[in-house]
């Protein structure tokens, strides 16, 4: 299992390739010195209609007091790794 320093570095490094400055997500996780492992396990290819499941989602985690600088203090993750894997759940069960 990751450390959160790990998913942190990982979750620099995906938003980093999100945001188009870098051309590769290894390239991102090279810059940011984290492991490309990782960070493809934190990502996932949002399909169109899991678009509404993130917006729901964000909906929920933005108006949440346990979101805290875009990471949830109830389990430590990185708000971008609960939004976008469609395999996590909320650890309060909000969704």
């Amino acid at each position: 299992m990751a450390t959160n320093q790990e998913m942190e570095l990982a979750s620099a490094a995906i938003q980093s390739f999100k945001n188009s400055t870098h051309e590769t997500l290894e390239d991102a996780c090279s810059d940011h010195n984290a492991d490309i492992t990782i960070a493809e396990s934190m990502i996932e290819v949002v399909i169109p209609e899991e678009r509404s499941l993130i917006t729901s989602r964000q909906i929920v985690c933005n108006s949440c007091p346990n979101n805290i600088n875009s990471m949830c203090m109830v389990c430590a993750c990185p708000m971008d790794h609960l939004l976008y894997t469609t395999k996590a759940t909320c650890p309060e069960g909000k969704w």
